[in-house]
C-alpha cells in the first residue's frame, strides 16, 4: 500500500489497530468497500448512512483501545465543539473523515486578518514551562493530523532536550504521533542541533531512526557551533501554523511557547527556517533498502579505520559469520536469482575484508536463535533486505550456522558476541544498527513499512551512538559476552535441540 494513498480513515484504522475485516463486520458492509475507503479509491459522503455509522463505530473501537487519538484530533479540527456529547463527537468525526477542503481554504482558530492602515490584530496562544511545551507540541501534531494529507512539517530546536526526555510518557506519545503524521502522508523536514553533549542527543536521535527509515524525512545539521544568547525552537506546519519557543542560553528563565496562525508571522518563521537550511549540511542520508549494498560499498570504500571497533546490533549475528559454503547453499535453497546471489556474495566478501583487523562487538538475541531452532526456521533480516525476498535457514542450516559461529568466536582475536533481550536491542525495534567507531552509523529494518536504510557520518552523532552502545555492551554480564561462555550457550542450544 502506498502511504500517500492512505485516507484519514486508513490512518485511524492503523493507529487503532483495526483490520479491514473487523471494520466491515462492524458496519455490515463488504470488505472491499472498506478497502476502497481506506485507500482513497472511494470517497465517504458527509451525509451518507455509512459515514454516520462509521463515526459511531470508530469511537466505540477507541474506547477499547489504549491509543486515545481521536479526541485530540477532533479538538484540533473543531475547537469549540462539545466532544463530551457523544452525538456531537460523532458529528465532528464524520465531518473530519469526509472533509476534502484544501487546507489553504479552511481558516484556523486564529480567524481572518483584515488589514487596517498596514496592521491587523491577530490571536496567539501561550504555554508556560516544560509541561506547557509538551502540551503545545502534541496539540501542534494533532492539528497536523486534522489537515488533509500532503502537508510539510518543518522542525528545529536549539534548546536543551530536558523538556522532551524528562517525561517518558511524552516521548512515547511524541514518537507515536510523528509516526502517524508520516504514515498519513505528510513529510517532515528537520534540522538537528547537534552542538550538545553526546549522552543527551543519542536517545533523541535513536528515537528518530525508525522515522527516517520511512523515507519521508529530510534532515540536516547546523555545522557552525557558536554561543547563543537565546536558543530558538520552531515547529512549522507549512502555510498554516507556527509554534515558536525561545529560551535564554543559561536556561534560568521559564520556558515559553507560542502558537501563531496569522499569515505574516507564518511567512516570517518559514523564511527563518529556510535561512537555517541554507547554512546546513545533510545529517541522515536515506536510500531504498535494496540499495544497502551500494551504500556500504561507498561507506566502506572511504573508511580504513584499522584497529577501531564496530558494533553490530540486530536480532541475529551478521551474515558475514556464515561460511562461503553455507551462504552459497542458502542462495540455492531460497531460489535467489543469479544477479542477487552475486550481490550477496559481494556483500559477504566486502564486510569480511572490512572487518579484518577491527574489533567486532555483536549484540544479538539468544531468544531469536532459540525460537529459530525450535521452529526449524530462521529468517535472516539482513539478507532478506539485500535481496528483497525472504531468506530462510532450515533446521539443518541453523545448526551448521551455530556450529560455525562457535568456532569463529573461539578462534577470532577481534570478535565478541553478547546476548541481550530482544526488547533491549534498540528502543525502536526492529531497527538494525551498524556503528563504525569515528566514522558512521548505518540503520535499516526488515519491517515492510520501513523500506529505506539510513546513514549518518556527523562526528557528534557517531560518537553519541558509539558511546551509548559501548556502555550497553559493558552493562552485559561477562558470562553473556565472553567468547568461551557464549560458545557454551551455543553448544547448549545445539545439544538441547539434538
Amino acid at each position: 500500500m502506498e502511504q500517500q494513498n492512505l485516507s484519514r480513515l486508513g490512518m485511524i484504522m492503523d493507529a487503532l489497530n483495526i483490520s479491514g475485516k473487523e471494520l466491515a463486520a462492524a458496519l455490515h458492509v463488504d470488505h472491499s468497500l472498506v478497502s476502497k475507503w481506506r485507500n482513497n479509491k472511494r470517497s465517504l459522503l458527509p451525509h451518507s448512512s455509512h459515514s454516520q455509522n462509521l463515526a459511531e463505530v470508530l469511537l466505540a473501537f477507541q474506547e477499547r483501545s489504549e491509543h486515545k487519538i481521536l479526541y485530540p484530533i477532533l479538538r484540533a479540527y473543531s475547537p469549540t465543539a462539545d466532544l463530551e456529547d457523544p452525538q456531537k463527537a460523532q458529528d465532528v468525526l464524520r465531518a473530519w473523515l469526509t472533509d476534502r477542503t484544501p487546507s489553504s481554504q479552511r481558516p484556523l482558530w486564529a480567524g481572518q486578518y483584515p488589514e487596517h492602515q498596514g496592521w491587523y490584530d491577530a490571536q496567539f496562544r501561550i504555554w508556560p514551562d516544560n509541561a506547557g511545551r509538551r502540551r503545545a507540541v502534541l496539540d501542534f501534531l494533532d492539528q497536523a493530523l486534522a489537515e488533509p494529507p500532503g502537508q510539510t512539517l518543518q522542525l528545529i530546536s536549539q534548546e536543551d532536550m530536558q523538556w522532551i526526555v524528562e517525561d517518558p510518557e511524552f516521548v512515547h506519545s511524541w514518537q507515536e504521533k510523528l509516526r502517524m503524521v508520516l504514515q498519513y502522508g505528510h513529510r517532515i523536514e528537520v534540522i538537528h542541533w547537534v552542538d550538545r553533549d553526546p549522552a543527551s542527543i543519542q536517545p533523541v536521535l535513536e528515537s528518530w531512526l525508525p522515522l527516517h527509515l520511512t523515507g519521508r524525512i529530510q534532515s540536516w545539521f547546523y555545522p557552525s557551533y557558536v554561543d547563543l544568547s537565546y536558543r530558538l525552537t520552531l515547529f512549522l506546519l507549512k502555510g498554516r501554523l507556527a509554534l515558536v519557543g525561545m529560551q535564554p542560553a543559561g536556561g534560568s528563565s521559564q520556558r515559553l511557547t507560542a502558537l501563531y496562525g496569522d499569515p505574516i508571522s507564518q511567512t516570517q518563521y518559514e523564511a527563518m527556517f529556510a535561512q537555517f537550511v541554507s547554512e546546513c549540511q545533510p545529517l541522515v542520508k536515506t536510500r531504498p533498502t535494496t540499495e544497502t549494498c551500494q551504500l556500504l560499498d561507498e561507506l566502506l570504500g572511504q573508511n580504513s579505520g584499522a584497529g577501531e571497533t564496530t558494533f553490530w546490533v540486530s536480532s541475529l549475528p551478521p551474515a558475514s559469520a556464515y561460511s562461503s559454503f553455507l551462504l552459497a547453499e542458502l542462495m540455492e535453497s531460497n531460489a535467489v536469482p543469479a544477479e542477487l546471489r552475486d550481490r550477496c556474495h559481494h556483500y559477504h566478501r566486502l564486510v569480511r575484508e572490512h572487518w579484518q583487523g577491527r574489533g567486532q562487538r555483536w549484540l544479538v538475541s539468544l531468544e531469536a536463535l532459540r525460537a529459530g531452532l525450535a521452529a526449524n526456521r530462521l529468517l535472516n533480516p539482513e539478507l532478506s533486505v539485500l535481496t528483497g525476498q525472504a531468506i530462510v535457514l532450515n533446521g539443518d542450516q541453523i545448526r551448521r550456522h551455530l556450529a560455525e559461529l562457535q568456532q569463529h568466536l573461539l578462534q577470532s582475536e577481534n570478535c565478541a558476541m553478547a546476548f541481550v533481550e530482544t526488547s533491549a536491542m534498540t528502543k525502536a525495534a526492529p531497527i538494525n544498527l551498524w556503528i563504525e567507531e569515528n566514522h558512521a552509523v548505518v540503520a535499516w529494518s526488515e519491517h515492510p513499512q520501513l523500506s529505506y536504510s539510513a546513514t549518518a557520518i556527523e562526528p557528534t552523532v557517531v560518537r553519541a551512538f558509539y558511546q551509548h552502545y559501548e556502555e550497553r555492551w559493558n552493562s552485559v554480564p561477562r558470562i553473556q559476552r565472553e567468547p568461551e561462555s557464549v560458545a557454551r550457550h551455543l553448544e547448549t542450544l545445539l545439544q538441547n535441540r539434538d
